[in-house]
């Protein structure tokens, strides 16, 4: 916001039109200036005038600008003229009386705000500027929004009245940094500072997060590090081990494999031989082995079980031993931990005891710090004082001796004046002669002055007689001319006044049928767009109305008949947007008309207030304005506004010519008058002053020839400062006298104290410099005494040394008693687990000897009993081979004895262990 121009009337001491032009050379050029001038000279004034222009407020003034108007005055009015963003505006506040006269009442403000015409076609003369706003509540918040300063704020920062410094400085830290930010345009830098803080806010919170989780991490100190890599290679090194000597073990199960292969081919080929031999005689036991089959087909389920149970109980006991080696390496760290737990807890009593052993004898070397500090203090007050006393001494020796030199030297002193009195003895007759001569003189003097100024009266009074003459003549010349223009500038007044009033009824008139068509056209405006919105209501239900059918109820109005579906209004988007278009024209045309008026009411409101009245003659119908009147009626109101102004200011400095005029007339008559008497009266005077000169001038010579002293006539003056000077100089001797002999009594006085204060500040020195040796050696026994409390320097920084040590010790105490709770735990929670081991194990044990159990009740309940029962609860076969000949059996047609007893179930084993 830049302010170009400041322009106002009547407002408190400064009365009339005044303008300030900031665009201009010389202000425009100098980077700085200053209002200055007197108390009361209107130097506030100008800044209410910008406040009162855009805010329509002033500092001073705080419950209402009323006062602001010059006492004596119809109206007062502010306009300021800115510019903002390269664009200008103009924001004017007004106020006045009733008719504009100063008896009349107090209206209220008024308050607008215009745009510089922009375009290459637009007029920028100063009544041409289109108004932007025109109500007074709304002016300032828009001045606001442009400048993008509130009142306070403006007042804070561009414009500080009286004592609003103060204030600026006294705002709180948001509001200065909120007007800075405006001022200096810094608010992105304000964001991006926001945007830093957050950022940073939000990483410090994540790096909170890993702090966290880090604090749950237990770090192992170096010999534990060392004992776990320990541990690992040789864990490592065992399952390379275990690695070789299990593929030792695959390759003897393979083997293994093979050979129970072989065997059981063998066993195969041996039963199939007495199969075929049996064969020969019987098929009964044929029937008898498939009879087994299937009685040992339906324990094929609890078999799989068994040995699910077996390799459960294979993992718990590996668990378990796993468990059981680990133990004892727990148990060895946790002794570790515990050992360095304990030197860790003697070294923090240690310390604990020694601080308590130190803290008494520190506390009380710190005391007697203390004490010599204050000690020292005063000794170092007192050596001050003691040098002062002495200082003072060594002055009032030499005072002492000064004032003994002065006394000798005011008796010689006296001697001599009192020879040069009685020399001059006749002097003392002066006093009387003086005043006597001075009055003769004096008496001289008015004469001689009477004469010559009787003498120049004398002429003057002839000069101003033919003056008084000359003026009379010319004084009657002025009033005539004064008459004669006095009549002509009343006629063209009275014509030019008679303009204005039909220029303001035309304006007026015109301007209520614009209004009356601008009622019209904003009716039409209205009724218009609420038709644009009943058809897009209508339109909007378009999508809605095709679902309508003839006959049945709309869901939304009920209705059974839909004439809107039947384009019965005939309303379509095209013909919406022709009534768009027409309503975007209408409103042009109302903004135009409504400008129109305003520029008129501007043009009549100016003549109104260069006085216009509208009589009776003015009431009837004038003919309309032409657009060419139409566009000049604001320079013709101006222009017969500024005639009348001009015809009004002449016609009044006629009126003052010829009163003026009048006035010398009457006053070159007295004048004359009064010229001849004085006349008169000089030459009376004159004479008597010349007879009164020689009488004087003889009594004054004879007054001098007393004292040697010659009187020409025109060293009067002279001869008087002769004996004056005469006269002083015998006092200033008797003076001289009595003032010396009051300083040699004074300097024997002085003298006598200086003697007796001298005695006593030695007396004192010799007192107190035995106490300040007295004073330096206590002070130095009690260093002694602290040195034996404490040899050291800083008695604090002892003390925390041995809290620091105290707290280090205690802190490794805690890392120490933190490391073995976590060690302590780790054991017990092995010890749990190879307990819970133990029981699982046990408990899988006894069920699966109830599966075994119950496996070999129903065997033996079907007839199937094993012969061996450590062999039947390890020798089952696995599930893939069961399987296998579960489904020969199934799905195979009949066969041979021969093949049917080489597909044999798992049964069958157990059958043949049961027959063996």
């Amino acid at each position: 916001m830049k302010i170009l121009r400041v322009r106002f009337s009547n407002l408190n001491s400064l009365r009339g039109q005044h303008e300030i032009d900031f665009s201009h050379s010389p202000l425009s050029d100098a980077g700085l200036f200053a209002i200055t001038g007197p108390t009361g000279a209107g130097k506030t004034t100008i800044l209410d005038a910008i406040t009162l222009a855009l805010y329509g407020q002033v500092p001073r003034h705080e419950g209402g600008v009323e006062q602001v108007m010059s006492h004596g005055t119809g109206e007062s009015w502010a306009e300021v003229e800115f510019q903002v963003n390269g664009r200008r505006y103009r924001s004017k506040w007004g106020q006045y009386r009733a008719r504009k006269k100063a008896e009349g009442k107090l209206q209220d403000s008024r308050m607008e705000l215009s745009e510089e015409p922009i375009g290459p076609t637009a007029d920028a003369s100063d009544e041409n500027w289109p108004i932007i706003e025109s109500y007074k509540s709304r002016v300032p918040a828009r001045v606001a929004e442009l400048s993008g300063l509130e009142y306070r704020q403006f007042l804070r920062s561009v414009l500080l009245a009286q004592g609003e410094f103060t204030r600026f400085l006294k705002s709180t830290a948001g509001e200065r940094a909120q007007l800075l930010e405006k001022i200096t345009d810094t608010r992105k830098y304000s964001d991006i500072s926001v945007f830093a803080f957050r950022k940073a806010k939000e990483e410090a919170q994540q790096v909170e997060v890993l702090r966290t989780g880090l604090a749950g991490v237990t770090l192992f100190s170096n010999e534990e590090v060392t004992a776990i890599e320990t541990e690992m290679a040789a864990i490592e090194q065992q399952a390379q081990t275990s690695a070789a000597a299990q593929q030792n073990l695959q390759e003897a199960q393979t083997w293994l494999t093979k050979l129970a292969d072989l065997a059981t081919r063998q066993q195969r080929a041996q039963t199939t031989l007495a199969t075929l031999a049996a064969e020969a005689e019987t098929l009964a036991p044929l029937r008898q082995r498939l009879t087994a089959h299937e009685q040992a087909l339906p324990f094929r389920t609890p078999w799989e079980l068994l040995q699910a149970a077996d390799t459960r109980l294979q993992r718990m006991q590996h668990e378990a031993t796993q468990a059981r080696e680990q133990r004892p390496q727990l148990q060895q760290q946790l002794d570790a931990v515990q050992a360095s737990r304990a030197t860790t807890q003697q070294a923090r009593d240690e310390a604990l005891a020694n601080q308590e052993e130190q803290n008494p004898k520190l506390l009380e070397a710190e005391k007697l710090d203390a004490v010599i500090q204050a000690e020292e203090a005063q000794i170092t007050k007192e050596k001050q004082e003691y040098e002062q006393r002495n200082e003072q001494c060594k002055r009032q020796k030499a005072e002492y001796e000064q004032a003994t030199c002065q006394t000798r030297r005011l008796g010689e002193e006296l001697k001599e004046l009192t020879a040069w009195l009685t020399l001059h003895s006749r002097r003392t007759e002066l006093p009387n002669i003086r005043p006597q001569l001075g009055s003769h003189l004096e008496d001289l003097a008015d004469v001689d002055r009477e004469l010559q100024e009787l003498t120049t009266q004398q002429k003057a009074q002839n000069l101003a007689l033919q003056q008084a003459r000359l003026l009379g003549a010319q004084a009657t010349t002025r009033q005539a001319d004064a008459e004669k223009q006095t009549t002509e500038l009343a006629a063209a007044q009275q014509q030019t006044e008679a303009e204005r009033d039909t220029w303001m009824a035309r304006l007026q008139q015109f301007a209520a049928g614009l209004q009356a068509q601008h009622a019209d056209q904003e009716k039409h405006l209205a009724d218009l767009r609420k038709l644009l919105q009943a058809q897009q209501l209508i339109l909007s239900h378009e999508e809605a109305r095709r679902y309508l059918v003839a006959g049945e109820p709309c869901p939304l109005c009920g209705a059974a008949e839909h004439p809107f579906a039947l384009g019965a209004l005939g309303v379509t988007t095209d013909s919406l947007q022709r009534d768009k278009e027409r309503e975007e024209s209408l409103g042009q045309q109302v903004r135009a008309l409504n400008g129109r008026v305003q520029k008129l009411l501007t043009a009549a409101g100016m003549l109104e207030n260069a006085g216009g009245q509208i009589s009776a003659e003015n009431l009837q119908i004038h003919r309309p304005l032409t657009t060419e009147e139409e566009e000049m009626a604001p320079r013709q109101a101006r222009a017969l506004a500024q005639r009348l102004r001009e015809l009004q200011e002449q016609h009044h400095a006629a009126m003052v010519l010829r009163t003026k005029a009048h006035g010398e007339q009457q006053l070159a008559s007295e004048q004359k008058r009064q010229a001849e008497a004085k006349l008169n009266e000089l030459t009376e005077k004159l004479e008597d002053a010349r007879d009164r000169a020689p009488k004087i001038r003889e009594q004054v010579s004879s007054m001098l020839a007393y004292f040697q002293l010659t009187f020409t006539g025109d060293n009067g003056a002279a001869l008087m400062g002769q004996l004056e000077q005469l006269t002083t100089e015998y006092e200033q001797q008797k003076e001289a006298i009595h003032k010396a002999e009051s300083q040699r009594a004074a300097a024997q006085a002085q003298g006598e104290e200086l003697k007796k204060a001298l005695a006593e500040t030695q007396e004192w020195l010799t007192t107190r410099k035995a106490e300040l040796v007295r004073h330096h050696e206590a002070i130095q026994r009690q260093r002694q005494q602290r040195q034996q409390f404490f040899a050291g320097l800083h008695v604090a920084q002892a003390r925390q040394q041995l809290m620091d040590t105290v707290k280090a010790l205690t802190d490794a105490y805690e890392r120490s008693h933190q490391t073995f709770c976590e060690h302590e735990s780790q054991l017990s929670r092995t010890d749990e687990r190879l307990r819970q081991l133990e029981q699982e194990t046990a408990r899988e044990q006894q069920e699966r000897d109830q599966l075994y159990t119950k496996l070999i009740a129903d065997l033996q309940a079907a007839n199937l009993p094993p012969a061996r029962r450590s062999y039947a609860r390890a020798s089952f076969p696995t599930p893939k081979r069961a399987a296998s000949s579960i489904n020969c059996i199934r799905t195979s047609a009949p066969c041979s004895p021969r093949k049917a007893h080489l597909r044999r179930p798992f049964s069958s084993w157990i059958w043949s262990s049961a027959k063996s």
